[in-house]
């Protein structure tokens, strides 16, 4: 019984005092900015995380899509992926007008995070400074991350254990 108390205290100890990540791959910046407008298409989109994105050998989980106004993806290649960001080339043939920027990218503690924004970008396009944030699409995730979660099950399970034991030796 002295052993499973110990075990429990270690256990409950370990989890309190371990941190647990509660972010999932938070966009931090674009480039172009989120609502910009630029009188010039850029050459390439990028986008940086919080955190470093993962990556597997041979395999695609990162993507970034790049729409024109004329609903045509103008992406030219496979994106790239570099510690916390994320950017692919777009075509010089792209439509003059609002782009749709989509991406789903899996961040560091394993979780896919998805979104989209936009940008007006072209020749005849009068370039306007924007202050705009930019939100995840992806606001219905819990805030109590998964690891919380099983330590409290882990804990209520083991005090129940704890309980059972002692009621029965008492008897």
């Amino acid at each position: 019984m002295r052993k499973i108390q110990l075990l429990f205290i270690a256990l409950t100890f370990s989890l309190i005092s371990a941190p647990f990540a509660s972010a999932h791959g938070e966009i931090v910046s674009t480039s172009p900015e989120q609502g910009s407008v630029s009188a010039t298409i850029p050459e390439t989109v990028t986008l940086n995380f919080d955190g470093n994105l993962q990556t597997i050998d041979g395999k695609t989980i990162n993507t970034i899509d790049v729409v024109d106004s004329t609903g045509a993806s103008v992406v030219q290649g496979e994106p790239v992926v570099t510690g916390k960001s994320i950017s692919t080339s777009i075509s010089s043939d792209s439509a003059v007008g609002e782009f749709t920027v989509t991406y789903r990218i899996v961040s560091e503690d394993g979780h896919p995070v998805d979104g989209s924004f936009v940008f007006t970008a072209g020749e005849g396009i009068q370039e306007i400074a924007t202050l705009t944030s930019f939100e995840p699409e992806d606001e219905s995730e819990s805030q109590l991350p998964i690891g919380a979660i099983i330590a409290i099950v882990v804990i209520l399970l083991l005090a129940g254990g704890i309980l059972l034991k002692r009621k029965s030796e008492t008897k």
